[in-house]
């Protein structure tokens, strides 16, 4: 990339997914904009998200103006692998730590339990066969 970063401005998304290339950008004395990104880049950074969650394994439909929905989408599906879906969860989400993060361990510890229990019960079935 041809980059003159005395002369050329770069302008950054303000979301907290962008921490790092911050303290990158600092590192190497490059200059940054904070930027609020909207309009047709949204849009389209948004169907990239929404097109990584998909390669990851989330299959459910997410609307881009259903917040809430979108939410319990990627929160249930956290759930379901908890101990290496936790990773993706956004860090700057606070209530993730206070609220939402022991709920999900005990839903996907509650899971388990009762698919151990299923399996142990079946093979006292089959046993009994």
């Amino acid at each position: 990339m041809d980059f003159n970063k005395e002369t050329d401005r770069i302008l950054l998304c303000r979301g907290n997914c962008f921490d790092l290339t911050r303290e990158w950008l600092k590192e190497e004395d490059i200059n940054y904009i904070p930027a609020i990104v909207e309009g047709k880049l949204q849009d389209a950074v948004e169907e990239r998200f929404f097109s990584h969650l998909r390669k990851l394994g989330v299959k459910s439909k997410i609307k881009v103006d259903d917040y809430r929905g979108r939410f319990f989408t990627l929160y249930n599906w956290v759930c379901e692998d908890f101990p290496n879906r936790e990773r993706f969860v956004k860090t700057g989400f606070p209530s993730w730590k206070k609220r939402w993060r022991k709920r999900a361990r005990n839903k996907f510890n509650a899971k388990r339990k009762r698919s151990s229990s299923i399996k142990r019960r079946a093979k006292e079935i089959l046993q009994q066969m």
